[in-house]
This record gives structure tokens, sequence and C-alpha cells, in this order.
């Protein structure tokens, strides 16, 4: 049984994804960005209600830097009791640039290889026409590995960056276009046939406004691709407010499976793949690794990720939510 679930699974590396002392810098980039909110322009007024479905019956979910996530009894997302005036106070800030970049560009080969590949995959399953004939725009495309990938594979490609700076880093790196905005407030006639959010929708204040900009965004019979962290996931369950995932400033939602389906089937589309795979047992290492110090337990996890991680996965637990959606 397990041989069987193994099949098609593709091993992560640990060592390329979590270095030691991963938790650790999470914690402090979440603190940071929580003192950089305060010393801009501070917070909203506390949240009534839901914002995605409007319900008021909720219940405290976790509690993360003096930061409550609710859980709404309708729709069922989690989201923070309050938001940012302004998110450039966190996206604007240079320390924050400069841990994507150095996250990332670190690894970047590995990424392409382990992660790129088989999003192009997924997309090539759904796409109506060919690579060197689609256009493709990447939301929140960060230093643009995915990008690259992508161009690699003949893909036309423009990215979209909210970080001024790391949006021209990315533009000079690979010689395309990137915007320097939010989704919602392009003004240009623009259109694509493939639009991705590769863990983008988790960040933004108004997750609804923001698919209702991919819709308008898209050719008809194009796709939409958006990854997310996973509200039900084996992760999130175990460690709760230590998930790496559960960062109040930076994700001010959390979805799981009932509640994205909601919002993209309320905006017109289409929902023709659904899964979750991820990194929970990965994660679940790291944290005994580096916060509990318990080595025994977090050398039994690495030594058995990947069978973990693929039963996980096949029980519909992982911690990264995939959606691809049509628009008619």
């Amino acid at each position: 049984m397990l041989s069987e679930i193994l099949k098609g699974f593709i091993p992560i590396d640990a060592n390329k994804l979590r270095f030691p002392g991963f938790v650790k810098k999470n914690r402090q980039q979440i603190q940071t960005g929580v003192e950089n909110v305060k010393k801009g322009k501070g917070w909203q007024d506390p949240n009534k209600e839901c914002p995605v479905c409007n319900c008021k019956e909720r219940s405290i979910l976790f509690c993360r830097f003096d930061i409550n996530y609710f859980q709404c009894g309708g729709c069922g997302c989690a989201y923070v009791e309050k938001f940012p005036v302004d998110t450039s106070d966190i996206y604007s800030d240079e320390g924050y640039e400069e841990i994507a970049k150095n996250a990332y560009l670190g690894n970047v080969d590995y990424r392409k290889q382990r992660f790129g590949l088989e999003r192009l995959e997924l997309i090539g399953r759904y796409l109506e026409k060919s690579p060197a004939c689609s256009s493709m725009l990447d939301v929140g495309c960060g230093t643009g590995w995915f990008l690259e990938t992508a161009i690699e594979n003949g893909y036309n490609v423009t990215g979209m960056e909210y970080g001024k700076d790391l949006a021209s880093f990315t533009a000079n790196r690979l010689g395309i276009r990137v915007l320097v905005d939010s989704l919602q407030n392009i003004k240009e006639d623009l259109r694509f046939d493939i639009i991705t959010m590769f863990d983008v929708i988790e960040h933004v204040v108004n997750p609804k406004e923001l698919i209702k900009s991919m819709y308008h965004f898209l050719n008809p019979g194009g796709i939409g691709v958006i990854f997310t962290p996973n509200l039900d996931s084996f992760a999130i369950q175990h460690l709760k407010e230590n998930s790496s995932a559960v960062i109040p400033v930076h994700h001010p939602f959390l979805f799981h499976e009932p509640s994205l389906r909601k919002i993209v089937e309320d905006e017109g589309f289409e929902v023709v793949y659904c899964s979750t795979k991820g990194t929970d047992i990965l994660d679940v290492y790291v944290h005994y690794r580096d916060i509990l110090d318990q080595q025994q337990v977090a050398d039994f996890l690495r030594e058995n990720c990947d069978a973990l991680q693929a039963m996980v996965d096949t029980a519909g637990c992982g911690n990264h939510m995939r959606f691809v959606v049509r628009k008619e």
C-alpha cells in the first residue's frame, strides 16, 4: 500500500527549504512586521464580522503576537481581528524584500526543478493553447524563479509584484515586464490566458476583490491557478499558532477547501482541479528541531519525511491547497 502511495511523490529536500534556525527567523519576521505597522499608519478598526461573507458568528482559533485569528461560523475561513491601515508598512520594508531575495535566490535551481516544473505540468493539463501562444501573468512573482522556469519552457510571461525594489530586481534579472501594484489597481486593458497566484490570496485584506480582478483580466477560457495554505492541514491542526502559515501580519486570511471554493465560484469561475499537497511533516520536523530541541523525534521525522508526507497528501490533509479555475 505504501509503495503505491509513494508512486509519483516527488521528494522534498529539507535543507533546501528549511535551513537551521528557520522557525526563529520566521518569528523574527512576524515581530518586525507587527512593529512596522505600529510605527507606520497603525491598524484599522477591529473586524466585527467576517470580511468574506459578513457573518458575525465566529470563534477564536489562534492567538499569535497578541493578534487573534477568528474562524467564521459561516464560510469557515480564518481571519485576523484587525488589518494594517497600509500594507506597504509591511511589504515595502527593505528587510522583508531582502529576506525574500535571500530565501529564494539561494536555492533557485532547486525550486525551479522541484516546484516550477510541477506547476507547469499542472497548468499544461488545462491549457487550451501551446505555451508559445499563451500569455501568463504571475501575481506576487517575488524574485521570479517560477517565471524563469516558464520562460525556459516557452511561455510569454509578465510579472506582478507589490514591492517596488523587488519588482525592479526581478524585471532586470529576467528582462521582462513586472507590474508594480496589486491586481485590483491595474487600469490598463490587459488580458491573459493564465493568471497564477502562488501563496498570494492569504496576504490580501480583500480576497473577493482579488478573485474578481483575476476573472476580469483573464481571456474567455483562461485559467487561474491559486496555491494557498490549507487551514484543514495536518501541520496547522498539529502546530496550531506555531505553524509557519499562521502569520497574523502577512497572512490575514487562511482558507480551507469549502471557503476558497465559495469565493471563486461566487465570482463566476468553474473549479476544474483541487488538491492538497504540502510540507506538513517537514514543518513539524523543523518545529521539533529548532524550537523543542527534541533531536530524536526530529531525526525520525526527517528520515521518514517523504513516506509520511505522501500519506498526508493522500488523505487530503496537505498544508498547500491547489486550485485551478476556468473562466467560461
